[in-house]
């Protein structure tokens, strides 16, 4: 009986120990493999399950898409469509306060070109219910010099100076973000950390960009802070959506019964 105890006490302090470590929860994950042009094919991309969040896309006109992370993803250089994810009616189901992840597949076509201006891009908008924005966007850069990225959210919260997302392989994009808090992470490496952001109540919606001249794919969205282990397996295969919660709780409970019954 006393080795038994030792074991049940040893189970539950792991795993409650590592419950902590998964705070995200999945809820949309598009990956465009069935995009045909049109608005109305976009929800049969909807891989994340029965479970996820009601939303609907808006937008015009027709959707480019080519070759993406894996199978289609969505072509965004040949000013197509809007891509709209949520509306001011049917919101997206997220929280500022309890928090949200969003993780996307980007491959970019726009640097270098003829201007000696800045040209900037919107890549990403998330808009919430107080009627703020915050969104990410890039200057394509002139002919001698690579285009930068930069975060706004009524005003710059930080850029990637000198930083471009390559052109012959897809990048990772992470942005986490909870009751000000935003983080910003290129395959895995944070780049950029804002406190105090102005973006408060619901998010109501979240826009892809028409002339942002990037391909992107896998898009994924999460209630909740991705973790760092999270952040590194996305950046490794944005395609592969981490665990939930019960199943990441249920291998941890299998790992850690395995460990007590060899020590014991």
């Amino acid at each position: 009986p006393r080795v038994r105890r030792q074991r049940q006490m040893c189970i539950r302090d792991r795993l409650y120990s590592g419950l902590d470590v998964q705070a995200a929860t999945l809820k949309y994950y598009y990956d465009f493999n069935k995009l045909n042009g049109n608005l109305s094919s976009l929800n049969d991309n909807n891989l994340a399950g029965e479970t996820a969040g009601a939303a609907v896309f808006s937008g015009g006109g027709w959707i480019n898409y080519a070759d993406g992370y894996e199978g289609k993803g969505y072509d965004s250089r040949s000013d197509g469509g809007q891509l709209t994810l949520g509306s001011a009616d049917n919101g997206l189901g997220l929280n500022t306060e309890d928090g949200f992840s969003l993780s996307i597949a980007v491959k970019d076509f726009s640097p270098g070109h003829s201007q000696s201006t800045a040209l900037w891009k919107g890549l990403l908008t998330f808009t919430s219910g107080s009627g703020q924005t915050m969104y990410l966007q890039k200057d394509s850069g002139d002919a001698s010099s690579a285009g930068e990225w930069a975060a706004y959210c009524g005003g710059n919260v930080g850029n990637w100076a000198n930083m471009t997302i390559s052109r012959d392989s897809f990048s990772n994009i992470i942005i986490t973000f909870q009751a000000g808090e935003l983080n910003i992470y290129l395959d895995g490496q944070r780049r950029i950390s804002a406190s105090g952001v102005n973006f408060t109540g619901d998010a109501q919606s979240l826009k892809l960009a028409s002339t942002a001249d990037t391909i992107m794919d896998d898009l994924q969205l999460y209630s909740g802070v991705l973790n760092h282990d999270e952040i590194a397996a996305l950046a490794a295969n944005p395609a592969l959506p981490v665990p939930e919660p019960a199943t990441a709780a249920l291998g941890m409970l299998g790992l850690a019964a395995l460990s007590c019954r060899r020590r014991a």
